[in-house]
């Protein structure tokens, strides 16, 4: 392990960048689980939605095909009316009160549903209504036909809350009925208003399809209704608008029973017109609860026209949306953050964000004990490398460290024939200051001593303690006199300063030098040129000590 970290100048980055690229894979790979589980729910909610809008399609779609029913039935009656001439009651009851405010002819009391009307001077006064004597007779067949018919509608399994039909000569006729009274005349000025009667004029409805429309009585906020429409031709004439009315009351009943059909409850399914004005859900009555601002509005816009089904999500609420058959409208589920992580869905997701919290703690801790044990481990290396290179007590290279940083030195040299000189100390009687003063004051001259070497040669020079009290000073590019020189400096300052050991004791310490280099004979041999330093070095101690000898 040491071996590896040696080869490593910062083992902690690559610790680091180890755990980095764990935690980011792994938190890839969570993020990859989470957009398939994400997918998944998309597809999950898409499904709910579309099995609600096929029931709801089915309910309105049956609606819609009665609708037709209505339509080809009073149709018929107008290619081959019942009621082909003045004596009939009918008739006569027709022509005995057409001129009245208000009146009504019955077929059978007991069967069928008045048709109601009013004056030829109230149709005379708007100009979408006229009374064509010569089809009068038609169409007042066909509506009592259809008020035969309208009292068998209450036993089908629909939603609508009244079927009508209301005539441009001036008659209508409703499933709901109506009181022979002066408020007739009101009802069928309101019914004329309605956009489900406007919208089937030939000019805003050339296709003579289905047309939907909801509608909210001014005098009665309450009566709001969603109604489906079609228009009665006949031979290129157009005679009214066949319509059916559908209560926000019972359109919330049957999308609350479906969504709790379908386990929908924690989230809302609401109804949207054409307009994308909400008209009712399944949580109330209204679709209050559906708050989408003009951009939120024109985003669901855009994505509903060029496709029938799709998913937005809006800050934090999702929405799933299907466009209904038999409905001009539109079908959406909202979905909000809360409610989504109360699902199963939203559990599992909880259960994926704990393992990633569980596994990045897990993770920093791992990263954290391992970072402080390689730092560890580095420091433990540091401190063995450094007392396996230098003294420790005098913080100089040791013997073995400073021979080979020697010899590199003198290679290094060597091509260039640059100068490499040798400067060999040894401090004088050592020995008699351990003797007199002890070692503790010895191992304070020696540190004394590397101090003032260390202080005194170039950067580029080594310095190494090769014995008790012998040092040795490399300095490449130096010639014998540079070399002599520095010597000389380290030799005046060990003598100039004794050493402090007490307060009462001050040791007086020398030096003897022997000097040698590459110049004399181009030799680099260090260990060579070290023996030749040696022998001067004892020339110096000869020659009465404290002195620097640099030519044999």
């Amino acid at each position: 392990m040491f071996a590896k970290l040696t080869t490593i100048k910062n083992p902690q980055k690559l610790v680091t960048l180890c755990f980095t690229l764990v935690f980011f894979g792994a938190s890839l790979l969570m993020w990859r689980e989470g957009a398939m589980l994400e997918q998944a729910y998309i597809s999950d909610q898409r499904n709910t939605l579309d099995n609600i809008a096929s029931s709801l399609d089915k309910q309105l779609q049956h609606s819609v095909d009665i609708l037709f029913f209505y339509q080809q039935a009073m149709e018929f009656s107008l290619d081959t009316p019942f009621i082909t001439n003045n004596t009939h009651p009918g008739m006569k009851a027709f022509n005995r009160e057409r001129h009245k405010p208000w009146w009504s002819v019955s077929y059978d009391q007991r069967r069928t549903i008045p048709v109601f009307g009013v004056s030829e001077a109230f149709v005379e006064q708007h100009s979408d209504l006229m009374r064509n004597n010569n089809t009068i007779d038609r169409e007042l067949s066909a509506a009592l036909e259809l008020s035969y018919l309208l009292p068998l509608s209450r036993y089908a399994s629909t939603l609508q809350f009244n079927t009508w039909y209301i005539s441009r000569a001036g008659m209508f006729v409703s499933s709901n009925g109506h009181v022979l009274d002066k408020s007739l005349q009101t009802t069928f000025q309101r019914m004329l208003s309605r956009p489900s009667f406007a919208r089937q004029s030939l000019a805003n409805n050339p296709g003579r399809a289905v047309c939907w429309s909801y509608y909210q009585d001014k005098e009665n906020p309450e009566y709001q209704v969603v109604t489906a429409s079609i228009p009665l031709d006949y031979e290129g004439h157009w005679y009214g608008v066949i319509g059916m009315d559908f209560t926000l009351d019972v359109l919330h009943g049957y999308l609350k029973g479906i969504a709790e059909q379908h386990s929908t409850t924690d989230g809302a399914v609401y109804l949207l017109d054409s307009k994308l004005t909400a008209l009712t859900s399944s949580m109330g009555r209204h679709g209050e609860h559906l708050v989408m601002s003009p951009v939120d509005q024109a985003r669901l816009a855009q994505d509903m026209s060029s496709n029938t089904v799709g998913a937005l999500r809006m800050q934090n609420r999702f929405i799933t949306w299907a466009k209904l058959d038999s409905f001009d409208g539109v079908l959406i589920r909202e979905h909000n953050l809360y409610q989504g992580f109360q699902g199963d869905f939203g559990h599992i997701i909880m259960l994926l964000l704990f393992v990633w919290v569980m596994f990045t703690v897990l993770l920093t801790g791992t990263w954290y004990f391992i970072r402080r044990l390689v730092i560890n481990m580095s420091v433990m290396q540091n401190t063995l490398s450094w007392r396996a290179n230098y003294d420790t007590m005098t913080r100089l290279f040791n013997r073995g460290a400073f021979i080979d940083q020697a010899q590199q030195l003198s290679a290094s040299c060597r091509p260039n024939t640059q100068p490499f000189s040798v400067i060999q100390l040894d401090l004088d009687h050592f020995k008699s200051i351990n003797d007199t003063w002890g070692h503790q004051a010895g191992d304070k001259v020696l540190k004394h001593a590397a101090a003032v070497i260390s202080n005194t040669v170039r950067k580029q020079d080594i310095a190494g303690r090769v014995g008790g009290e012998e040092f040795c000073i490399v300095m490449p590019g130096a010639s014998i006199a540079d070399a002599t020189q520095a010597a000389e400096r380290i030799r005046e300052r060990l003598a100039s300063k004794p050493v402090v050991y007490s307060a009462e004791v001050l040791i007086a310490i020398s030096a003897s030098f022997g000097v040698s280099s590459s110049t004399e004979k181009g030799d680099y041999d260090f260990e060579h040129l070290q023996s030749v330093a040696d022998k001067r070095l004892y020339a110096a101690k000869e020659g009465g000590r404290n002195r620097v000898c640099a030519e044999d």
